[in-house]
This record gives C-alpha cells, structure tokens and sequence, in this order.
C-alpha cells in the first residue's frame, strides 16, 4: 500500500483495515505525515452488521457465539491493541450519520479540508 501511495499525486489518504501493530508502525515510520483513528463499536452491533452485509459464505448465518469465536483468531486478536497507539478514538455504535460526524470534527480540527466522494 505504501508503495502505491508514493506514486500517488493526492494529499490526502485514507488506509482501513490495519489490523497488527506493524501495519501501524510502518505508516507511522513513513514520510507521510499520520493521523490514526480507532473506529470501535461493541461486540453486539458488529456481530448484527456483518449479519446484515453478509459479504462472506456463511456470514449470514453467523451465530453470535461463532462471531465472538473468530475474534479470538490472530489477525483479530491484535486490533485492540492498536486502540493504545490511536490519535483518535470513534465509537461507532450508532448511525452512519453520526460516525461521519465524528470523522468530520477530527478532520476539521486537524485543518484538513476534504471533498465528500460517497
């Protein structure tokens, strides 16, 4: 991902998905100035989106104790870690709305402008 944003003419970008301290850390250590923003929400209401998305075989069938299960799982076992090392932390348990409204505060307190392309 780096690679590909060193040859990007944008200002401003936006990484999701990091999910081990050394993805992190590697962003960190770059020539890119960060911002790392920790977007949590319960257990309950992330168990009942992935549900409702059903992106993956068997998501919609999900049953909460198999979700809490796959959380034990390396690749999510160390997200949590990662809320310590946050500049910021969301909680998004409610709406849409309210989440963009969270983004938009950080944003506008860090003085970075930005165009809405949803």
């Amino acid at each position: 991902i780096l690679q590909d944003l060193t040859q990007d003419n944008h200002t401003l970008f936006v990484v999701d998905g990091l999910r081990r301290t050394q993805e992190v850390e590697t962003f960190v250590a770059s020539n890119f100035k960060t911002v790392n923003i920790y977007i949590t929400a319960d257990m309950e209401t992330r168990y009942e989106r992935v549900v409702a998305r059903g992106e993956n075989v068997g998501d919609a069938q999900k049953t909460f104790e198999e979700f809490k299960q796959n959380h034990k799982l390396n690749a999510e076992s160390t997200v949590d870690d990662l809320k310590s090392k946050a500049d910021h932390v969301i909680a998004n348990d409610a709406t849409l709305e309210e989440l963009y409204a969270q983004i938009d505060t950080i944003f506008e307190n860090l003085g970075i402008a930005y165009i809405e392309t949803m």
